[in-house]
């Protein structure tokens, strides 16, 4: 079957042409993720949030769907990044359910609008940041950098800490394949102790 490959080199460069591609396709589509293989992807918001919703047809747990357990492909990964194969993500029913609920008030609306002046002063900084005299990667000088700083304020990681670990996990930003992931290791083992 046709698929999308996102970590292609002409993707990378320039999505633009592939994603529109993807959304005439229609609102499921078959794409190749890095390390995790052919999964399939949504185009929409609408089909996304149906998919995520419809607990009868789909799972967010291959276990689930008849599939191997997320944590068995990845039985190379070193003791303290094991916990990274058991998240939210990948839960499904009361499992998902009872996470869910534990950190829903952190991301409830009210939560977020209490965070609006810090979101608001570190988007102006990465902004302020911009070099306006060169052609700006907006993904590489912005994108990665605002969200990145917003989690850290909302898991509470002192601002010393956090250039540490945006310099640890910056080589996973770009996976290509388990090599990409393999490199990054030593730089995410000295973020265990954030």
């Amino acid at each position: 079957m046709p698929h999308h490959k996102i970590n292609d080199p002409d993707f990378l460069k320039d999505p633009t042409a592939t994603l529109a591609h993807m959304r005439a396709e229609g609102a499921l589509v078959r794409i190749k993720l890095p390390i995790i293989g052919l999964c399939w992807a949504t185009t929409t918001d609408a089909a996304a949030r149906d998919i995520l919703k419809d607990d009868a047809h789909f799972a967010r747990k291959p276990a689930n769907a008849g599939g191997r357990d997320i944590g068995r492909y990845y039985w190379f990964l070193p003791r303290f990044m094991r916990p990274l194969t058991r998240n939210i993500l990948g839960f499904d029913g009361a499992e998902h359910k009872r996470i869910r609920t534990a950190v829903d008030q952190s991301f409830s609306r009210a939560s977020i609008e209490a965070l609006r002046p810090d979101i608001t002063r570190i988007a102006d900084h990465y902004l302020d940041q911009l070099v306006t005299n060169k052609l700006v990667d907006i993904t590489e000088d912005y994108a990665r950098l605002l969200p990145l700083e917003v989690i850290c304020v909302l898991l509470g990681i002192k601002p010393d800490l956090r250039t540490t670990l945006a310099r640890a996990i910056s080589p996973i930003f770009k996976p290509t394949g388990v090599l990409t992931l393999l490199t990054a290791l030593p730089g995410l083992y000295t973020t265990q102790k954030l």
